[in-house]
């Protein structure tokens, strides 16, 4: 007599295959450097809400008391820098939508999204040709140096957009993708 299996007996007739249990797709690991470049996102994205809330507050002060901001402003928000004060409202909703952008891809990094995947590397490879526009307009305007901190801060950035689309290249496999 067969063992009873949760009050059914098993029958000796052939479960059509309609009826069988579907494998599950075996689970991959993330891979470290993919949980990283979340945290890189999550990080952006915390930045940027922190500039949006500065701007948000001082939006009624005028903009000469934030001499030091716009470098951060510039550098934070992937090379978008405060030209006029007209223009904060525009800036708000830029700075908005990025952060969004930016938690969005954090958590769709985290659970191995193939369009959070692509949408890294699409605004990684934005930001490269956004700092070789920015580096080759100052390298034709003679008046304007870089510092040696600013050059750096550029250098950085540079080397980690190129990091994050060389790692979710190699890392292809984990969200399912081909390469």
């Amino acid at each position: 007599m067969p063992p009873k299996l949760r009050g059914i007996v098993p029958t000796p007739y052939e479960i059509p295959p309609s009826y069988m249990l579907r494998e599950r797709p075996q689970r991959v690991d993330r891979p470290l450097s993919v949980t990283v470049i979340a945290i890189y996102q999550f990080l952006r994205a915390g930045a940027l809400l922190l500039v949006l809330m500065s701007l948000w507050w001082d939006a009624g002060d005028s903009m000469g008391s934030h001499a030091g901001f716009g470098l951060i402003v510039f550098l934070v928000t992937q090379r978008i820098s405060i030209l006029h004060y007209s223009q904060l409202s525009s800036m708000l909703v830029i700075v908005f939508l990025l952060t969004i952008y930016f938690a969005a891809t954090g958590i769709g990094l985290l659970i191995l999204n193939k369009w959070a995947r692509r949408a890294t590397i699409a605004m990684s490879g934005i930001g490269i040709i956004r700092l070789m526009f920015v580096v080759g307009m100052l390298a034709h305007q003679h008046s304007a140096t870089l510092t040696m901190a600013q050059q750096m801060v550029l250098s950085a950035f540079l080397f980690l957009d190129c990091v994050v689309i060389s790692s979710l290249i190699n890392h292809a496999q984990a969200f399912g993708a081909e390469g």
